[in-house]
């Protein structure tokens, strides 16, 4: 009986690589590549998926197309830097998406606190209450208070 081994195929991360991944000269469209062309294809081929992205991290439809359509004005204007033979165009535009929604984040958490900080002022514990009423006008000529009506002169003790 003789043995016969088999030898299973070998999966893509397992086999050699033939050529490097970075080669050193860049990638450049083929000359009859139209790059609207290209971009229509991905941003069809990608915008649900885009949109799905950040509808899992917002629950603002507004937002999420805010951010969606943030992620495609970036790409578009850095499409000719696009290098398909560093990965996939899905993989390029999610990177720009984690990118937009981390500015996102940041801003929003910069709003958020501005506007506690502007918000108002804390309460004041309740013996600084008792300090923090008008004391009598101490001056020896009347007050100048306008009022709705007429302007006069204020004869009030409190001004």
């Amino acid at each position: 009986m003789s043995e016969t081994t088999t030898q299973r195929p070998q999966r893509p991360r397992d086999r050699p690589r033939t050529e490097p991944t970075h080669p050193g000269r860049p990638w450049r469209p083929a000359p009859d590549h139209d790059p609207a062309a290209g971009f229509e294809h991905m941003y069809r081929a990608n915008i649900d998926a885009v949109t799905a992205y950040f509808a899992r991290r917002s629950t603002d439809p507004q937002t999420v197309a805010d951010l969606t359509a943030d992620t495609f004005v970036e790409a578009i204007t850095s499409y000719t830097t696009f290098d398909p033979r560093r990965g996939t165009a899905r993989a390029w535009l999610f990177g720009i998406a984690r990118r937009v929604f981390a500015k996102h984040c940041e801003s929003d958490a910069r709003r958020r606190e501005r506007a506690v900080r502007l918000a108002g002022r804390r309460e004041l514990a309740a013996s600084t209450r008792s300090r923090s009423r008008p004391r009598p006008c101490r001056r020896t000529t009347p007050c100048w208070s306008p009022s709705a009506s007429t302007a006069a002169f204020s004869t009030s003790p409190w001004c």
